[in-house]
């Protein structure tokens, strides 16, 4: 094998090395962001949450099937936990 094969196929490698490693930042990059926009959305319904237990949504809360309790209970949880 000459030494251009060589330096082509090794070449070939490498690009193949890159591509994977780039495949996998931008693979992790899009689960960040999947995970930062999931967490916000948790907020954002916990909040809803918290002000129909505080106002005079009860009937709300029954059609979810929630008790005012319930709907404290989860308005509570930090926008990480399930």
């Amino acid at each position: 094998m000459s030494n251009l094969t060589a330096s082509i196929r090794h070449l070939g490698t490498a690009d193949l090395a890159v591509s994977s490693w780039t495949g996998l930042i931008f693979s992790s990059i899009r689960r960040i962001f999947a995970e930062i926009n999931d967490g916000v959305d948790r907020s954002q319904q916990r909040r809803a949450l918290r002000e129909m237990a505080d106002g005079h949504d009860q009937h709300l809360l029954r059609d979810i099937g929630l008790t005012r309790g319930e709907a404290y209970r989860e308005a509570a949880k930090w926008f990480w936990q399930h």
